[in-house]
């Protein structure tokens, strides 16, 4: 039977997990998740099971691993955590299209992106993860706009260095960039990656627009246009 000190632990726990599953890493809460729970005996999951789960998840060359074996490391880990993987990061992972380590790294640099302030101070701007997009008043906390475009979780938000803009990358593929002039406009949309968009930052001068994908790329942009001014491969993802 738990005593109301473990109950109370494990709450304590609990809020401080879904605080930080909105700017760390899913994983790393999955995983810190189970241990909570095992250290107030509310799952019968051994923890060499989620040992073992995170051994098959980390391997470099996940052709070698079989699929159902794949799936089920993930499942373990998703069962058995207060915070969950996103879909996408669950699909890929089940695929074998990337490692946990490569993944952890993807999922580093665009969730820790999915809050910015303008370069006044004046707006906050913060991602979510059904598409909308916040825009409050960074001084009087009034909301300022919500932004509607985006179909899928909105991981990166950056606002242009005069602040009158705003670039948002999602794992819809797509690229958005509103007129914070006149937030009912109907944003300009960017399309070429090949997979979710995991991070958006305008070049200092604001006339190109740099983004990082899960297709292991970054693209940088011409802001006025839309047109792709150059390609990234980066090793190591995908």
């Amino acid at each position: 039977m738990q005593t109301d000190n473990s109950t109370s632990k494990w709450d304590e726990w609990e809020k401080i997990a879904r605080t930080m599953s909105l700017v760390a890493i899913p994983v790393v809460l999955a995983v810190l998740g189970y241990f909570f729970q095992q250290s107030l005996k509310e799952k019968d999951v051994s923890k060499d099971y989620v040992e073992l789960a995170i051994t098959i998840l980390t391997k470099t060359d996940q052709s070698k691993v079989d699929p159902s074996i794949r799936s089920w490391a993930v499942d373990l880990l998703n069962q058995n955590s207060p915070t969950k993987f996103p879909e996408e990061v669950s699909r890929r992972l089940k695929a074998g299209d990337v490692s946990l380590t490569e993944t952890l790294e993807a999922i580093a640099a665009g969730s820790s992106g999915g809050m910015a302030v303008s370069p006044d101070g004046q707006m906050i701007a913060v991602g979510g993860e059904d598409g909308p997009i916040h825009v409050w008043n960074g001084r009087t906390s009034a909301l300022i706009a919500v932004l509607k475009g985006h179909e899928a979780r909105v991981s990166s938000v950056s606002f242009s260095p005069d602040g009158g803009h705003l670039a948002s990358g999602s794992w819809d593929n797509s690229i958005l960039i509103w007129d914070l002039t006149n937030p009912s406009t109907a944003p300009f949309k960017i399309n070429g990656h090949e997979d979710g968009v995991i991070g958006v930052a305008f070049s200092p001068d604001g006339k190109t627009l740099y983004s990082r994908s899960f297709d292991g790329t970054v693209k940088l942009w011409d802001v006025t246009d839309g047109k792709i001014l150059s390609v990234l491969k980066m090793s190591g993802f995908r």
